[in-house]
């Protein structure tokens, strides 16, 4: 939220917003109903265009197996207790790769960051083309971005990605993919992130 227009966020109550999908969450009756809720959310849509991309982006063909029909209509109908267990997700994966995988792996607990793919495909880009894209999006959206915050991000990315700390990584790419999205829907002239 720190990045968008002070104006913006009291104009469409987004605190109001953040409060009743946190509402929407608790009203769940079962994990199948939460379950559907997330296959079936916009969210998913927007994940695999953002994965799709990354891939492409290290010239790699993008492949979704767990999006395979008959696979997500098992997930879903399957029990809570075949999917969550001593603190430990995605059980109905993880159980038939014992003596597969590495115990080290098979157990892991944490997810793959993508922020070193989101900053790499921002490299490849250019930083003249990404200024150029923000130039864009500093016009046709400062009623949504807050242009300063934006622009002391873009800095810091510009002085050092490496070293940039994980979620300027993540909140430069959001900015950009963000007002690329926002900029269509109105009509703006196309802004291309190139990959």
């Amino acid at each position: 939220r720190e990045l968008l227009n002070k104006d913006f966020v009291a104009t469409y109550r987004l605190s109001e917003l953040e409060e009743v999908e946190r509402q929407r969450r608790a009203a769940f009756k079962t994990e199948q109903e939460e379950h559907l809720s997330l296959v079936f959310n916009n969210l998913q849509t927007v994940a695999m265009e953002y994965v799709d991309r990354q891939i492409w982006a290290h010239e790699m063909e993008p492949r979704f197996p767990f999006w395979d029909l008959d696979l997500v209509e098992f997930c879903v109908k399957a029990p809570s207790h075949l999917k969550y267990k001593f603190g430990l997700g995605r059980l109905l994966t993880r159980v038939p790769m014992k003596g597969i995988l590495p115990e080290l792996v098979r157990l892991r607990t944490d997810k793959m960051d993508f922020t070193p793919f989101n900053r790499d495909g921002m490299l490849l880009e250019g930083l003249d083309r990404l200024q150029a894209q923000l130039d864009v999006i500093y016009v046709t959206l400062g009623d949504i971005f807050d242009v300063d915050v934006v622009k002391a991000l873009f800095t810091r990315f510009t002085h050092g990605p490496d070293a940039l700390w994980l979620g300027d990584v993540q909140n430069l790419f959001a900015v950009l993919t963000m007002g690329r999205f926002l900029i269509a829907e109105r009509g703006g002239p196309k802004v291309s992130l190139g990959y």
